[in-house]
């Protein structure tokens, strides 16, 4: 049998244990169904991958999207680039800094690039789950003022579009005010 008709891989993990291992993007778009039994991987990555499956008709331009990433490829004017709303659990770990080429398109399009694993070499292992974060310099910026760590501010100052940086120096006006 050589699987052309199989519509559907049932995966046992039963005897795995994934506790401590990096699974991003191993099970995502698989023709796989999950099975969770016991502890052998979290529900809470169980429930993750349901609700975060990427939809049928965007499932060609998000692989070509996360394999032109990979590549250091241009991604800006792919078709269906906008329909791309999250990479959940594709593995972005390989990429290093080069997810900074990217942080535009991400943030322009609203991509969801959670679990990606991007910025582990940089932030470690701390940093799964919150790679939006990371790559919103902007909610930074703003949390490093508020919070009193302006050396953070005037570091990323300069990558901030114009708009931010006017929003960063109203905020700090009418601080100075009150």
């Amino acid at each position: 049998m050589i699987g052309v008709h199989i519509k559907e891989i049932t995966a046992d993990i039963k005897k795995c244990d994934f506790r401590g291992c990096r699974v991003f993007g191993k099970f995502q778009n698989s023709k796989a169904k999950l099975e969770y039994i016991d502890e052998s991987l979290p529900k809470e990555y169980i429930e993750r991958i349901e609700k975060y499956k990427v939809p049928e008709n965007v499932k060609i331009t998000t692989d070509i999207v996360y394999l032109d990433m990979i590549e250091k490829k241009i991604v800006k004017g792919t078709n269906g680039l906008e329909k791309v709303k999250q990479m959940v659990d594709f593995d972005l770990t390989s990429m290093r800094n080069n997810i900074w080429k990217y942080r535009e398109i991400i943030k322009t399009n609203n991509m969801d690039i959670s679990y990606t694993g991007a910025f582990i070499h940089e932030y470690g292992f701390d940093s799964i789950g919150k790679e939006n974060y990371y790559i919103d310099l902007e909610k930074r910026a703003k949390e490093a003022y508020l919070s009193g760590n302006l050396d953070y501010v005037e570091e990323v100052f300069k990558e901030l579009d114009k708009e931010t940086k006017n929003k960063l120096v109203t905020l700090a006006l009418r601080d100075r005010k009150s």
